[in-house]
């Protein structure tokens, strides 16, 4: 069996990508998809303040938001589909989760920053 993890943060980018990973799988027969929103537990506000937000709710939000992914997705894939969502350091918990599952691919899409952004701010 085939096993594709696709790390979404709901940009229309990283949709492409849960595209490409659902039209990969249909093609591939036994493949599976897990579709996989990291959020943080920290939320800045308008004024560049930091404050913690409730993760009950949090979690809430991104489990209906990859649900509606999964629904766009079933109508061009007929692989089996699941959605896992939770907090903390993408790259610590995507590392976590692949331990767990050994997915034979990791399909995301991610829109470039520029070197500086890299710098100062950080790319997934």
């Amino acid at each position: 069996m085939k096993k594709f993890i696709v790390p979404t943060d709901f940009s229309d980018t990283s949709k492409n990508a849960a595209v490409y990973a659902a039209r990969l799988a249909n093609d591939i027969p036994g493949s599976s998809v897990i579709l996989y929103n990291v959020f943080d537990s920290l939320i800045t506000s308008a004024e560049g303040s930091s404050v913690y937000s409730d993760i009950d709710s949090r979690k809430k939000i991104s489990e209906a938001a990859l649900m509606n992914l999964k629904n766009e997705l079933t109508a061009i894939s007929s692989a089996p589909i699941t959605c896992l969502a939770e907090t903390g350091n993408l790259l610590i918990c995507l590392g976590k989760l692949c331990q767990i599952q050994q997915p034979d691919l990791i399909i995301m899409g991610i829109t470039g920053a520029t070197r500086l952004d890299q710098i100062l701010v950080g790319s997934n």
